[in-house]
């Protein structure tokens, strides 16, 4: 009898999906090289601390899971183990045994079992229980987003064609959440003094320096757009539609893709993310080819990266062209960056950082961009080449490094490696402000890039 208000909390309905499988049910292909830019397939949409899309459907789990074809059958091999029990009356077991320890039964022991469901490696559950269409975008929303979602965008840069024996422009952008609170809008944001129209803006939220940004790309040679997360100052649908509104009107004709910070989750600071970026836009995290490059976006929206999404990374990073990385939060070894006092590691993610260390600590890895923190900074660990670009309009909070300035950066890609000019806002002495061009720095790609996924290779084929 303990299993039954267990069912009930969890609910039922549709929407199960695998991880990896495009909008068809298809099953994704293997990581290979492309002769043209495509998406790489997604083998999973996040730790289950971030999943969240929809509740429990045991019967329509069931039938999913039926042996049609063989990314289904790895499923249920996965799933089953040894066992020939039915999935259903294995979940079942499984939710009884862990709300009897628990006497009543409660949300405690929903969410224990929302902890066990690792055991679906290609499927998502939603965490919260108190209301079932808590992750189900709004329809108005949901029209609005439709036409940035992940793969409509990476739909049309595929069909730009990128000659990998051409150059090709890649424009990145920070973080560009206006900021929770008029205060702190006031206080960190030069700009809002400059006349009154530009107060207002403030005052009320509006991205004036992300549209200046937004502008000057689409002036720009750039191919697409990558912004590196927090677009929103949290993931209310409040805010959803604030942004999608004020994006929508500027009518862009560019490509952009959305890497997902931590505000686009409803508790920015908890560690924890949820699903409606992944609801909105789809998935968090994404590699394809653009020219001679491999460009990854993990998603480093949440504590960091759980293990599926280290195996996703390591086999995005399988080829032979160089690879540029794109996430929002930098990795927590990056103390001069990440390090706040007594707490260390503070402005980074943490967990998986080891392994991700290792993976991406290779030659034909030219640069790892990030967001998150709101200033402007290069560094080199190891010999490897980090960068935040954190100045896309959000407040410019007081950090202990880097220069706190907003600023785009224009990515120059070409068979010999990446050629990096910043754009800074600069103010003169009126009061006026205009984006001035930085020095070029380039970063040769090397003589033959590696096509090792990680250091487990034979030290002579060590990237």
């Amino acid at each position: 009898m303990t299993v039954l208000p267990v069912l009930l909390l969890l609910g039922a309905g549709p929407g199960w999906a695998i991880r990896g499988a495009d909008s068809s049910g298809k099953p994704p292909r293997a990581p290979h090289e492309l002769a043209a830019p495509r998406r790489l397939p997604s083998t999973d949409v996040g730790p289950a601390d971030e999943l969240a899309q929809t509740p429990v459907d045991l019967p329509r789990l069931e039938s999913e899971l039926a042996p049609t074809d063989p990314a289904n059958e790895r499923l249920r091999k996965e799933f089953h183990g040894a066992s020939a029990t039915p999935i259903a009356e294995r979940l079942a077991q499984t939710m009884e045994a862990v709300a009897g320890k628990d006497a009543k039964g409660g949300t405690e022991s929903v969410y224990a079992v929302h902890r066990l469901m690792h055991l679906f490696d290609g499927l998502a559950i939603r965490k919260e229980i108190d209301d079932p269409s808590d992750h189900v975008p709004p329809a108005d929303i949901r029209a609005m987003a439709a036409p940035w979602r992940t793969e409509v965008q990476l739909k049309r840069i595929e069909d730009l064609r990128l000659d990998p024996q051409k150059p090709v422009y890649i424009a990145v952008y920070g973080d560009s959440e206006p900021g929770r609170f008029v205060w702190s809008r006031l206080l960190f944001s030069r700009h809002a003094y400059s006349n009154f129209r530009l107060f207002i803006a403030a005052v009320f939220k509006k991205r004036w320096m992300l549209k200046r940004i937004v502008d000057e790309i689409e002036r720009s040679p750039a191919a697409f757009a990558i912004g590196l997360g927090d677009f929103i100052s949290s993931g209310t649908w409040g805010n959803w539609r604030s942004f999608f509104k004020e994006w929508n009107r500027w009518k862009l004709e560019k490509p952009h893709l959305f890497v997902k910070g931590n505000h686009e989750n409803r508790n920015p600071h908890s560690g924890k993310g949820d699903a409606r970026f992944i609801n909105l836009l789809g998935s968090s995290r994404n590699a394809f080819d653009a020219g001679p490059a491999r460009i990854v976006l993990p998603d480093t929206s949440g504590a960091g990266l759980g293990r599926r999404q280290l195996r996703w990374l390591r086999e995005a990073l399988i080829s032979n062209r160089f690879k540029l990385l794109f996430t929002h939060k930098p990795p927590s070894y990056l103390h001069e960056w990440t390090d706040y006092g007594p707490f260390k590691g503070k402005g980074g993610f943490k967990k998986g950082v080891g392994e991700f260390r290792q993976l991406t600590d290779r030659r034909d890895l030219l640069s790892r961009f990030y967001g998150h923190l709101h200033f402007s900074a290069e560094l080199t660990e190891d010999g490897r080449r980090h960068r935040v670009s954190g100045g896309g309009g959000s407040p410019l909070y007081p950090a202990k490094g880097g220069d706190k300035t907003f600023e785009w950066l224009l990515l120059k890609l070409t068979p010999l490696g990446m050629e990096e000019i910043a754009y800074r806002w600069v103010w003169d002495e009126k009061g006026r402000g205009r984006f001035v061009a930085g020095e070029p720095k380039f970063f040769p790609a090397p003589a033959k890039a590696a096509a090792k996924a990680d250091a487990t290779a034979e030290p002579a084929a060590r990237p």
